[in-house]
């Protein structure tokens, strides 16, 4: 794209699907794309260039083939350029007086993900569901060409395991408006379905869902949260098998938790490490045991029968569980060590956990 500066010779350089941090007047950005970073250091013997003249080298450079110059100051040069709907990010920056300097070219480009139906199985197996990452036209449900090996390990994934039955769930990042996120969401998760259909699967073993918006598993405050956000998930739908019984508690082999009393359905442990109450809400949301997506936090009351019910089938390992009810910068949380009600700051994550519900069937 842009060659090297005279008398300076490639000391390293790495090419990968990588992140990168650019430093713009306005403030950090960090950006994911195929990167080339290379490093350049000057010849023995050659005259040495000044920071000024390394940067103005390179703002010519990119200026001559259409690009746009967002810094230029200092060691530093942060640079733009689309061309064929292609966005090229481009930072330089000098070291050692103008002895050494480093290029970076960032090329925005989805990442594609390689999974296959054994992994599949495997995260299936124990987690319930997989995000994958699909690669559709922007604004459309069209599956780019590059994704199409996903679809395949998803076929051969129902063709190795007759017995499976999945759902197929869309989810969005938060640009647009939600109902437009989530009609969006339900086209691409039913054109995946769809395309698994074409590979010979039974349209009676898939179900497609689309969430929009609304199950966020990144901050969308982040180029790099928003593409995580941009994802399909397979979920297990197969039925689930008794394992135990205790009182009223049932326990099934898909790490759920069935309380016939008061019909709900617990996630047979906790998440198992602190956490502040915002990640365990997530956690609860996001969860996907025994293939259901309508996981939430408890209540502080059902956290309460939980506790004087004296069930051993469900496993809290820290002192604390989080509850939904909020005030303020505080949220309720449920003391399993006394069996007491209390109050706590939301960033606190001492001892705290997030243990997820369900209405039961």
């Amino acid at each position: 794209l842009i060659s090297r500066m005279n008398s300076y010779y490639i000391d390293s350089c790495e090419r990968n699907f990588n992140s990168f941090e650019f430093f713009l007047p306005e403030g950090a950005k960090t950006l994911e794309g195929e990167r080339t970073k290379i490093d350049y250091y000057l010849r023995k013997g050659s005259p040495q260039s000044s920071y000024l003249q390394i940067r103005r080298n390179y703002s010519n450079a990119v200026k001559n083939i259409g690009g746009a110059v967002l810094l230029d100051d200092g060691r530093r040069g942060i640079f733009k350029l689309t061309k064929g709907g292609k966005e090229t990010w481009i930072a330089i920056e000098a070291f050692n007086d103008g002895r050494s300097y480093e290029l970076v070219i960032l090329e925005m480009v989805p990442m594609t993900q390689e999974v296959t139906a054994d992994a599949m199985y495997s995260a299936l197996s124990k987690d319930g569901f997989m995000a994958l990452y699909i690669n559709f036209d922007t604004g459309k449900s069209d599956i780019k060409p590059e994704s199409l090996a996903i679809i395949g390990q998803i076929a051969a994934l129902l063709q190795a395991h007759p017995e499976l039955k999945v759902s197929i769930e869309g989810h969005t990042d938060n640009v647009g408006t939600p109902q437009n996120n989530k009609v969006l969401s339900t086209q691409r998760a039913k054109s995946v379905m769809n395309a698994v259909v074409q590979k010979g699967i039974a349209a009676t073993r898939l179900t497609a869902l689309g969430w929009g918006q609304e199950k966020p598993i990144a901050d969308n405050r982040s180029e790099e949260g928003m593409a995580k956000n941009r994802r399909v998930e397979i979920v297990k739908n197969a039925a689930a098998g008794e394992i135990g019984k205790e009182d009223r508690f049932i326990a099934y082999d898909n790490g759920t938790v069935l309380d016939t009393s008061t019909n709900l359905m617990w996630a047979a442990k906790d998440n198992g490490s602190n956490t502040k109450w915002a990640n365990a809400k997530s956690y609860c949301e996001n969860y996907r045991g025994g293939g259901y997506t309508d996981w939430r936090m408890p209540t502080l009351d059902e956290l309460a029968g939980l506790y004087d019910s004296k069930t051993k089938r469900i496993k809290v390992t820290g002192y604390w569980a989080w509850a939904s009810e909020t005030r303020g910068s505080e949220a309720a949380v449920f003391d399993f060590n006394l069996g007491i009600r209390n109050w706590g700051r939301q960033s606190h994550d001492f001892g705290t956990r997030a243990l997820p519900v369900r209405s039961g069937k």
